[in-house]
C-alpha cells in the first residue's frame, strides 16, 4: 500500500539542544501561503507580492524561484533552485512574476513590487506579446535570488521572446524576410540592460517606417523595454523585454516592408554571493512564474537524561540522542528521525506518532493513538519513505485507533500487535507488520486485520494469533 502523506499538524514545536521545545512562529502574508506538518514547512507564492518571516529555530532553506512566462510565444521564464541562510529576526519580500499579456492585450507581466519592480516591457502594439515579469526573494534593498521573465513574441507571427535568466539570459529572436530585419531585442546581462532591437538592412541605417524596440530599463525596477510600434497599417508589433535583475530589450516593430516584427529579450537573473545555487536554468511553466521555500522543522536534541515532548503541537526530533526514556504524552504528534535513545520511548494516547532510522536501546510501547503510527515502512511506501530502526528490546503496539505499521525493523525482543484498528487519510488501509527481523515472539490479536504487503518478517520465536502467516 501507498502512503501519500505522514503527518499533519496545525502547531510545530522545534526541539533545541537543550531538549526543550520552543514554538515555532511563521508569517506568510499577500501572495505567499504556508503549510506545516510534523517535519517540513512549505510556503507557496503565486502571482504578486508577498512575504514571509521564518519560525525561530529555522536557519536554512531550500527555494525555487521561476520567473513569468512572455506572451505571444514568448520566451520561458529563468528558474533557480539554491540554498539560503535566513533568519527569524527577518522578513523577506517575494515578488512573483505574471505572464506577460498575450496578443492583443500586450501588457508587460506585473509582479507586485513597486519600484522594485522588474516587471516585463509591454509590447509595441495589440499583435505582440508582452515580456514576462521577473520573479525574486529580496532582504530589504538587497536582491538575495533574481529569475528573469521571458522576452514577448513579436507581433503578426514574427520572432519568439528570449528566455529568462537562470542565470543568462538569451535575446529576441529577429524576424528573417526578404529584405529587411526586424531585429529582436537583446537580453538583460549581469552588469546592464539589453539593447533595443532594431529594423536593419544589411548594410544600411535604417529602413522602412518600423519603430525601433525600447532598451530594456535598468536601476529601480530593472523592467523589460517596450516594444517597437508598427508603421500604424497593420504590420506587427515588436515583443516587449523580460523583467530581471537587468530588463531584456523590446523587440523591434515591423512596417510594410517588414510584416513580422522582433521578439523582445529575456530578462537577467542573479545570485547574491550570500546563496548557494542547485540547479539554474529555464522554467517549464508556460504561465505565471512561482516561488517556493522549503524548510525542514527537526533538530537535532541531545540530552544526557530522560525526555517528555511537550503535549501540545507537534514536535520533530532529528538526530542527537537521549540518554534515558523518552515519554510522548496524550495529545502530542511526535515524530523521532535518525536519533538514539538509550532507555525505552513510551506513547500513550498521542495524535501521531513516527519512528524512523533510530536506535532505540530498550523498548517501543506506542498504545492508543487516535491518529496513525508508523515505525519503518519497509522502504515500499513512496517518499519520502521511513527507514527501519533498531529495537533492544521488544515493540508493543496496541490500541491504536487510525492504522499502525511495523516494517523493516530489526528488533531484538518481542513483538505484540493487538487490537490495532482503523484507517487515516493517505496512510496504509490497514495494519502492517512487513520485513522485519525479529529475534523472539510474533503475538497478533483483536485487529481489524493484518498484514505484510507481500514482505515477510523474520521470526526466531512463535508466530501466534493472526500472526502465523506472516
Amino acid at each position: 500500500m501507498k502512503r501519500t502523506a505522514l503527518f499533519s499538524a496545525v502547531g510545530v514545536v522545534v526541539l533545541g539542544l537543550a531538549a526543550a521545545g520552543t514554538p515555532a512562529h511563521a508569517t506568510a502574508s499577500g501572495g505567499c501561503t504556508e503549510s506545516v506538518t510534523t517535519t517540513t514547512g512549505t510556503v507557496t507564492c503565486t502571482a504578486g507580492l508577498g512575504s514571509w518571516t521564518p519560525p525561530a529555530g529555522v536557519t536554512s532553506v531550500q527555494v525555487d524561484v521561476e520567473g513569468g512566462h512572455g506572451g505571444s510565444q514568448g520566451g520561458p521564464g529563468g528558474a533557480f533552485t539554491a540554498t539560503m541562510t535566513v533568519s527569524s529576526s527577518n522578513t523577506y519580500t517575494v515578488l512573483v512574476g505574471s505572464k506577460g499579456g498575450d496578443a492583443p492585450s500586450a501588457a508587460g507581466g506585473t509582479n507586485g513590487g513597486g519600484s522594485l519592480s522588474a516587471s516585463g516591457g509591454a509590447a509595441g502594439g495589440s499583435t505582440g506579446g508582452g515580456g514576462g515579469a521577473g520573479s525574486e526573494i529580496d532582504l530589504g534593498a538587497t536582491r538575495l535570488v533574481v529569475a528573469g521573465g521571458g522576452g514577448g513574441g513579436g507581433g503578426h507571427g514574427g520572432g519568439t521572446g528570449g528566455s529568462g535568466g537562470g542565470p543568462t539570459a538569451t535575446g529576441g529572436a529577429p524576424t528573417a524576410p526578404t529584405g529587411c530585419l526586424a531585429g529582436g531585442g537583446q537580453p538583460g546581462t549581469a552588469s546592464g540592460p539589453g539593447a533595443g532591437g532594431e529594423p536593419t538592412q544589411p548594410g544600411a541605417t535604417s529602413c522602412g517606417g518600423g519603430d525601433i524596440g525600447g532598451p530594456g530599463q535598468s536601476g529601480n525596477g530593472a523592467a523589460g523595454g517596450k516594444g517597437g510600434t508598427d508603421d500604424g497599417i497593420g504590420s506587427g508589433a515588436g515583443g516587449g523585454g523580460g523583467g530581471g535583475y537587468f530588463g531584456g530589450g523590446g523587440g523591434a516593430g515591423g512596417d510594410d516592408s517588414i510584416e513580422a516584427a522582433g521578439g523582445g529579450g529575456g530578462g537577467a537573473g542573479h545570485i547574491d554571493p550570500s546563496v548557494t545555487v542547485l540547479t539554474s536554468g529555464t522554467s517549464s511553466r508556460t504561465g505565471d512564474g512561482i516561488v517556493t521555500i522549503t524548510y525542514s522543522l527537526c533538530h537535532a536534541t541531545t540530552t544526557t537524561g530522560s525526555l517528555t515532548v511537550p503535549s501540545s503541537g507537534s514536535t520533530c526530533v532529528s538526530g542527537g540522542s537521549v540518554g534515558g526514556n523518552l515519554t510522548v504524552p496524550a495529545g502530542a504528534s511526535f515524530a523521532l528521525m535518525n536519533a538514539t535513545v538509550g532507555g525505552n520511548l513510551n506513547a500513550n494516547g498521542a495524535k501521531s506518532v513516527t519512528i524512523c532510522g533510530s536506535h532505540i536501546g530498550g523498548s517501543i510501547s506506542v498504545t492508543n493513538s487516535t491518529g496513525p503510527v508508523v515505525i519503518g515502512d519497509a522502504g515500499d511506501d513512496g517518499s519520502p519513505s521511513c527507514a527501519g530502526n533498531t529495537v533492544g528490546n521488544g515493540v508493543t503496539l496496541t490500541g491504536n485507533a487510525a492504522n499502525a505499521e511495523l516494517g523493516g525493523n530489526h528488533i531484538t525482543g518481542s513483538v505484540t500487535f493487538n487490537n490495532n484498528t482503523g484507517t487515516a487519510p493517505g496512510i496504509e488501509t490497514n495494519p502492517e507488520i512487513e520485513s522485519n527481523n525479529i529475534g523472539a515472539n510474533l503475538k497478533c490479536s483483536g485487529n481489524s486485520s493484518v498484514s505484510n504487503d507481500s514482505q515477510p518478517n523474520t521470526v526466531g520465536g512463535n508466530r501466534t494469533g493472526q500472526c502465523v502467516g506472516l
